[in-house]
């Protein structure tokens, strides 16, 4: 059951403190919810290989170098410490005119393609995060992640997963985990372009979820996807981004055409 907790006055206006779940609420546009950072990060280890436990917090200039290699990629955890050096420019919630006086750390949430509102934590966690290495020395560009925003957009397209389902991408696993775990699916094929994705995050999936779960190696554009009831598609860089790609198209207007259920990371509600 969620919880909301008593803040300052001047702080109320802004930020709701709730526990943290799957299911939150997203707060109206220009507020914070604040959840409490336990209860994150004992989330976030419940979803992670135990191949990754003993994996230490690095800052992304020593992820570069010191990360975990999975394949092209790079897996690490981001310290996201609850305050940071703040800016004339940050606005609301917590603006101040003095660049050396702490504001909130705060991740974005979004709604329809847009920002939202924000979430924070009441203390430091850690994030996992694969990336990959940028142009510019120490930079890392971010793959994929495990946030609240995450779960946000895309518990609706879990919630649309029945029958035979096929899932483009794999990421993390927790789309495919919380599929999996509803009654109305019968099987799941995860079609995982990188091999070293698939050993690292799949193959525990596999262990868990036996024939249910069939794991195949391959681009995404060149199956089938009319062999499912379902189709979720979670493979581009940034949300919204299957409206420009010219593959995915297609495939998606030869289902519908089919009737059969399409769905994809940045046009469902949720």
């Amino acid at each position: 059951m969620t919880t909301t907790k008593s803040l300052p006055t001047e702080m109320s206006k802004y930020e709701e403190v709730i526990d943290w779940s799957e299911k939150f609420k997203t707060p109206r546009a220009n507020r914070i919810i604040t959840f409490p950072a336990q209860e994150y990060q004992k989330w976030v280890e419940t979803l992670l290989p135990d191949s990754l436990a003993s994996i230490q917090p690095l800052v992304e200039s020593e992820a570069r170098t010191k990360g975990h290699k999975v394949g092209r990629f790079i897996y690490y955890l981001r310290p996201f410490p609850m305050w940071r050096w703040g800016s004339r420019w940050e606005g609301l919630p917590f603006m101040t005119p003095d660049s050396t006086i702490p504001c909130r750390n705060k991740l974005e949430l979004y709604k329809g393609g847009d920002t939202r509102a924000y979430c924070a934590f009441d203390g430091h966690v850690n994030i996992p995060i694969i990336g990959i290495k940028g142009s510019n020395c120490g930079d890392i560009k971010p793959w994929m992640s495990l946030t609240p925003n995450e779960t946000l957009t895309q518990r609706g397209q879990v919630r649309r997963a029945k029958g035979k389902v096929g899932l483009a991408g794999l990421g993390m696993g927790w789309a495919a985990r919380r599929i999996l775990e509803r009654r109305q699916v019968k099987h799941l094929t995860i079609i995982e372009q990188d091999l070293d994705i698939i050993k690292l995050f799949g193959t525990p999936l596999k262990q868990k979820f036996g024939d249910r779960l069939t794991l195949v190696a391959g681009d995404a554009y060149d199956q089938d996807w009319l062999q499912f009831d379902v189709s979720i598609w979670d493979i581009w860089e940034g949300f919204y981004g299957c409206q420009f790609d010219k593959k995915f198209i297609p495939i998606m207007q030869q289902l519908e055409k089919q009737d059969k259920t399409c769905v994809y990371w940045g046009t469902m509600a949720y």
